[in-house]
C-alpha cells in the first residue's frame, strides 16, 4: 500500500497574506432540522447559524416548496411541501437581510416520517420505528441510539442513514441486532446496512457517529425497509449514438431487485448484490449538459468536470415505493465513443478510443483492456471511481505484450499512473483525487493492456467496485466551476477553512473564484461571463490567461441596488481547434467550517446554482472604481498608471494599500498607497518588474481596509424608539391601575357607610315600622346596592388596568431588552475587510522598436 500522500500547499487565492480582522456579516446556515420532509406535508423546520437577522423565506431549489417565516424574527418556518413535488434530494437556503446563505440537503420523501427526540440512546427507550418508515434526529456526543422495528423470517432489509448528503457531519456506524441485543450485522462508517431476517420477531438498529463526536449538525435520516437498492450500473456510461438509438441495455447491480437474479459479486457469507438487465429509454434525447443535484451529492470536486456530464436516472419497476430507489449515477457521453463492460475478471479486447466499464480485480486477478495501436499514436488514459462516489484507490499499469517463437507472451512494463495530485483550489476547494491519468505515446506498432486495480482492496474476499476507464485521443478541452472566494487568512497561522457567502452590499462588490479544468493539454485562454443576474447587479469580464487555471471575476452592485435573493451563470468560451465552444462553470460552496485544516479537510460541495443576495438596509462601506472606461494600452515593459476613485462611506477613513491582480505576474508588482481619507490615487504598475504578456487583460485592484462597523443601526434605533414608547405606555398604565385603586378603596369607604346607614336604617324602622322609616330603609338599601355595584365595578376596572400594566410592563422589559441586544450590536467593531474594485481592461502591445 502506498505511503499517504502529503496535502498540496495552499494556493493563494488572490494575492499575499494579510493579516486581517473580522468581517462584514454574510448569512451562513450550519443546519436544517428536520433534514427532510414528505410530499403533502406541512412541517414546522428550524434552521442554524450567523448573521440569519431579519428571515425573509427558505429558498427551495424546488420553487414549489414555499417556506413562512415566524412573525417573531426566530429563524423558525412553515415549510409545505405539495403533493406533486418528485421525491428526491434538493437544496434549501436561508435568505434574510445579510443576502442568502450556503446551500443545505433537504431530501423530500413519499415515506411516513417521524421526527425524534434524540433520548433513544439505550435498548429500553429505542424508538419503534416501522417498516419503510424514515425517523428524523441528531446525534449528540457520546451516545449510542436505539431503532425497535419488527421483521418477518426470510426478509431481506437494508438499514439505510442519510447524513452526507443533508451536509450532517455524521460518519455512521451500524449494526443490527436480535431482541437480546447479539449482534448480526455491523458496517462500519457506512449509510447503508444489509440484514436477512433469521426469524419472526423483534429486532434492534443501533447508529453511531464512528468516533462519537456529535451535536446540532449531526443530523440525519433513517430506516428500515425492504424496498429497492441500486448500488451502480454497467455500464458506468452512456453515450449518443450516430444515428441515436431509442434505448440503451444496462445491469443494475443492488439489493431487493424485482425479477433480479444473484450476481457472482456475493461474499462467502451469502451477502452481496443482486442483478437485473434493463432497458434505459430516451437515452439519445436527454440534455447533454444535465447536472441534477441527486447525481452531484456525494461526488468530489473533479468528478464534477473531469468525469463528464451527468444524468441521473431513477429506474422504476413501476410498484410503490419506486420513487424511494436510489438514483443511478451515470456518466452522459455527448462524444460517440463506443462503450463496453465486463462483469468477469480478465483481460477485455478494444479498439481506441473506447469507454470501458468493469469491475476492480481481486487478489490474484486481472481486469483491464487490450489493444492493437501504431507507433506514435497518443492517448490519454484516464480512469474514474473515486470521483464517482467509490470508496477505491485506482492503479493503473500499462503494459507492452509480445510474443516469442513459441507464441508465450512477454509482458513488459511501460507506464504507471496513480493519484490525481493536482490542487486547483487550494484548501477551500481541493481537487486532488485517487483516481489517475496521464498521456501514453505508443512506442511501436504493436498490442498493449492496461490494467487496473484498487490498492484499497486486494483480499479474495474484497467486494468489487467498479471503475470507468477511458482511452481517448488527445483531445484538448476544458470544464470550469465558480466558488465564493473566502476572506482572507488572518494571519500565517490562521488555519481555518470558512464557510462563505457571497453576500453583496449595494455600492460594492464580491469575488467569485473560477476554477478552470484543462483536458489533455488544453491552453489556450479561456473567456468568461456572467448571465442571469438581478437588476442592479453587474459582472465584470474576466478571462483565464494561457497557462493559467484560476481567476476572480467580481460581481458589483450599483448604489441602488434592490435587496433580495439572486444567483448567476458563469460560462467561459475558449477556441478548441476550428470551434468556439462554451461551458457552464458548475457552482460549489463549502459543506461547513472548517477550524484547522491541519486536522480536518475541506468538504466542497456542488449545488444546482451558485445563489447570493444583495444586502438589505446597508451600502458598501468603500468602493474603488477605475476612472478609465477604455482600454488602457500600454508597451511591454511600459509602466501602466490606473486613475482610481475612492468612494468612502461611515468610519472608513484609513489608509490603506492597493494591489493588483488578473495575472500571476502581478503578484511581483508594487502595492501602491491610499492616503488616510483620499478619494483619487493613481496606481501605477511597471511592467518591467510585473512582466505582463502582450495581449488583452483584465486587471483588478484589492486592498484591506480597516474601519468601524456598526450592524444595522437604524434596527436599533428603531428599538430604542419602541421600548421608550412601551416605558411611556407603561407608565401611564402603572398610573391607570393606581387611579383604578385609589377609586376602588373610595367606593370601598362610600360601600362601608352605606351599610352602616342601611343598618340603622332597619333597625330604626325595626322598633316602629312607620311609613317614614320603611322608606328611609328602603331608601338606604337601594344606596346600598348601588355602592357594592359601583365597588364590584370598580374591582373589575382595577384587575383590568392590572393586568393592563403588567402586560405594558412585560412589554417594556421585552423592548428595553431588545433595544439594549440591538444596541450592543450596533455598537461600532472593528473590521478589516476586503475590496475589490471594478475591472479595467489592459491590452499590452509590442515594444516600440529600437531606432
Amino acid at each position: 500500500m502506498r505511503a499517504p500522500r502529503f496535502y498540496s500547499a495552499l494556493v493563494a487565492l488572490i494575492g499575499g497574506t494579510l493579516t486581517v480582522g473580522a468581517q462584514l456579516p454574510a448569512a451562513k446556515m450550519t443546519w436544517v432540522f428536520p433534514p427532510g420532509a414528505p410530499v403533502g406535508s406541512t412541517n414546522v423546520v428550524t434552521v442554524a447559524g450567523s448573521d440569519l437577522d431579519e428571515p425573509t423565506a427558505l429558498v427551495f431549489s424546488d420553487p414549489r416548496i414555499t417556506a413562512v417565516p415566524r412573525p417573531d424574527g426566530s429563524p423558525v418556518f412553515t415549510v409545505v411541501v405539495p403533493a406533486d413535488v418528485a421525491p428526491g434530494l434538493i437544496d434549501v437556503r436561508f435568505a434574510g437581510r445579510f443576502g442568502v446563505s450556503n446551500p443545505r440537503g433537504f431530501q423530500v420523501g413519499s415515506s411516513p416520517e417521524y421526527v425524534v427526540n434524540p433520548t433513544n440512546t439505550s435498548p429500553a427507550a429505542a424508538f419503534e420505528l416501522a417498516l419503510g418508515a424514515v425517523a428524523n434526529s441528531r446525534v449528540q456526543p457520546a451516545n449510542t441510539y436505539w431503532f425497535r422495528f419488527e421483521a418477518r423470517k426470510g426478509q431481506r432489509l437494508l438499514g439505510q442513514v442519510q447524513a452526507r448528503e443533508l451536509d450532517s457531519r455524521l460518519l455512521p456506524d451500524l449494526a443490527f441486532l436480535t431482541s437480546s441485543r447479539r449482534e448480526l450485522r455491523v458496517a462500519r462508517r457506512s449509510t447503508w446496512l444489509e440484514f436477512v431476517v433469521p426469524e419472526d420477531g423483534s429486532y434492534f438498529l443501533r447508529l453511531n457517529d464512528q468516533t462519537y463526536r456529535g451535536g446540532d449538525d449531526y443530523v440525519y435520516r433513517v430506516g428500515v425497509s425492504s424496498r429497492p437498492q441500486v448500488d451502480f450500473a454497467l455500464p458506468l456510461t452512456l453515450s449518443q449514438t450516430t444515428p441515436p438509438a431509442s434505448s440503451t441495455r444496462a445491469t443494475l447491480f443492488g439489493r431487493n431487485l424485482p425479477g433480479s437474479v444473484p450476481s457472482p459479486l456475493r461474499s462467502t457469507d451469502g451477502q452481496g448484490p443482486e442483478m437485473l438487465d434493463v432497458t434505459l429509454d430516451g437515452v439519445a434525447s436527454l440534455p447533454p449538459r444535465e447536472v441534477p443535484l441527486a447525481a452531484i451529492a456525494m461526488r468530489k470536486p473533479a468528478a464534477a468536470v473531469l468525469a463528464g456530464d451527468f444524468v441521473s436516472l431513477t429506474w422504476s419497476n413501476n410498484k410503490p415505493p419506486a420513487s424511494e430507489v436510489t438514483p443511478v449515477r451515470l456518466t452522459f457521453l455527448a462524444t460517440p465513443f463506443p462503450t463496453s463492460w465486463s462483469l468477469s475478471n480478465g483481460v477485455s479486447s478494444v479498439t481506441p478510443p473506447c469507454d470501458f466499464s468493469g469491475l476492480f480485480p481481486r487478489r490474484g486477478e486481472l481486469s483491464g483492456i487490450r489493444f492493437d495501436a501504431k507507433k506514435d499514436s497518443v492517448y490519454w488514459v484516464e480512469v474514474f471511481s473515486d470521483r464517482l462516489g467509490f470508496n477505491t484507490d485506482p492503479l493503473v499499469v500499462i503494459q507492452r505484450v509480445t510474443r516469442n517463437d513459441k507464441g508465450d507472451e512477454k509482458i513488459q512494463d511501460l507506464q504507471e499512473l496513480s493519484d490525481i495530485d493536482t490542487n486547483l483550489g487550494g484548501r477551500e476547494f481541493d481537487t486532488t483525487s485517487r483516481d489517475a491519468v496521464g498521456r501514453f505515446k505508443v512506442p511501436d506498432d504493436g498490442t498493449f493492456q492496461i490494467l487496473v486495480r484498487d490498492l484499497n482492496r486486494g483480499g479474495t474476499q474484497s467486494p468489487r467496485l467498479p471503475y470507468r476507464l477511458q482511452v481517448r485521443p488527445e483531445t484538448p478541452d476544458f470544464r470550469l466551476a465558480v466558488f465564493p472566494q473566502p476572506p482572507p487568512r488572518k494571519d500565517d497561522n490562521d488555519r481555518q477553512i470558512q464557510l462563505w457567502t457571497p453576500a453583496i452590499r449595494p455600492g460594492g462588490t464580491v469575488p467569485l473564484r473560477i476554477v478552470a479544468f484543462r483536458r489533455d493539454g488544453f491552453d489556450g485562454p479561456i473567456d468568461l461571463s456572467a448571465h442571469g443576474l438581478p437588476p442592479g447587479v453587474t459582472a465584470s469580464p474576466a478571462r483565464i490567461a494561457p497557462g493559467q487555471t484560476a481567476t476572480t471575476l467580481i460581481l458589483t452592485a450599483s448604489t441602488n441596488a434592490p435587496s433580495g435573493p439572486g444567483r448567476v451563470i458563469i460560462s467561459g468560451r475558449a477556441r478548441l481547434g476550428d470551434r468556439d465552444v462554451n461551458r457552464d462553470a458548475l457552482a460549489s460552496s463549502g459543506r461547513w467550517h472548517v477550524p484547522d485544516w491541519d486536522q480536518e479537510r475541506g468538504a466542497p460541495r456542488f449545488s444546482a446554482s451558485l445563489n447570493f443576495g444583495i444586502v438589505a438596509g446597508e451600502t458598501s462601506p468603500i468602493s474603488l472604481t477605475p476612472a478609465p472606461s477604455k482600454t488602457l494600452d500600454v508597451p511591454a515593459k511600459g509602466k501602466l498608471q490606473i486613475p482610481l476613485a475612492i468612494a468612502r462611506r461611515g468610519d472608513f477613513q484609513g489608509a490603506f494599500k492597493l494591489k493588483p491582480f488578473g495575472h500571476s505576474t502581478l503578484e511581483k508588482a508594487k502595492e501602491t498607497d491610499a492616503p488616510e481619507k483620499s478619494t483619487n490615487v493613481v496606481v501605477e504598475i511597471d511592467l518591467g518588474e510585473a512582466a505582463l504578456p502582450e495581449g488583452e487583460h483584465v486587471i483588478h485592484l484589492e486592498a484591506t481596509v480597516s474601519g468601524k462597523y456598526r450592524n444595522n443601526p437604524g434596527a436599533a434605533e428603531s428599538a430604542d424608539a419602541t421600548a421608550k414608547t412601551a416605558a411611556t405606555e407603561a407608565s401611564d398604565a402603572a398610573a391607570h391601575a393606581k387611579n383604578a385603586e385609589e377609586r376602588l378603596g373610595v367606593l370601598k369607604k362610600a360601600e362601608d357607610e352605606a351599610a352602616a346607614a342601611f343598618k340603622a336604617a332597619q333597625d330604626q324602622a325595626a322598633t316602629g315600622n312607620a311609613p317614614a322609616q320603611v322608606e328611609a330603609r328602603t331608601r338606604a338599601e337601594k344606596q346600598l346596592e348601588e355602592a357594592k355595584a359601583a365597588r364590584l365595578a370598580a374591582e373589575r376596572a382595577l384587575a383590568e388596568a392590572q393586568a393592563l400594566a403588567k402586560s405594558a410592563e412585560d412589554r417594556k422589559t421585552a423592548t428595553a431588552a431588545a433595544a439594549k441586544a440591538a444596541a450592543d450590536k450596533a455598537q461600532p467593531k472593528d473590521v478589516s475587510i476586503r475590496v475589490y474594485s471594478t475591472p479595467v481592461v489592459v491590452r499590452v502591445t509590442p515594444p516600440p522598436k529600437a531606432g
